[in-house]
């Protein structure tokens, strides 16, 4: 197969995946632009497009249901190293104790570590019920 051919698990060519990492993580010359994601990744071809047909061919892409949702993930994991970050900050800087008490302890929580473990053993006895009546 060639290398435009190849896909993933999700089914996303190497072309698509590399137009999700740009537009979620291409800095401010690609993220969030369809058109300059899709140029740097597809190029332009033989010829130069009119901003309005490299919408057009680009948007067809991004409306890929496996492209939305590889976006999408990378969206989710942006946002959460995003807390994490703000989170440490606030308890690395923080003036206050007990700011720095919640940070630390809602890190641990996006780590499980103060989950707790509940063990139960019992027996359900068989429970007939009579919907004729």
């Amino acid at each position: 197969m060639g290398a435009s051919t190849q896909h993933n698990e999700k089914g996303l060519t190497i072309q698509e995946l590399e137009l999700c990492r740009l537009y979620c993580f291409g800095g401010r010359e690609y993220a969030g632009d369809q058109s300059a994601c899709y140029k740097k990744v597809y190029g332009s071809g033989e010829k130069p497009l009119t901003p309005a047909s490299l919408w057009s061919i680009a948007s067809r892409k991004f409306k890929l249901e496996r492209v939305k949702e590889t976006i999408k993930e990378m969206t989710d994991q942006l946002d959460e190293m995003w807390v994490k970050t703000q989170l440490k900050e606030l308890a690395s800087q923080s003036q206050k104790d007990s700011d720095k008490i919640r940070a630390t302890e809602l890190i641990g929580k996006t780590h499980a570590m103060f989950t707790d473990k509940v063990e139960m053993d019992a027996k359900i006895e068989d429970i007939l019920v009579d919907y004729n009546e």
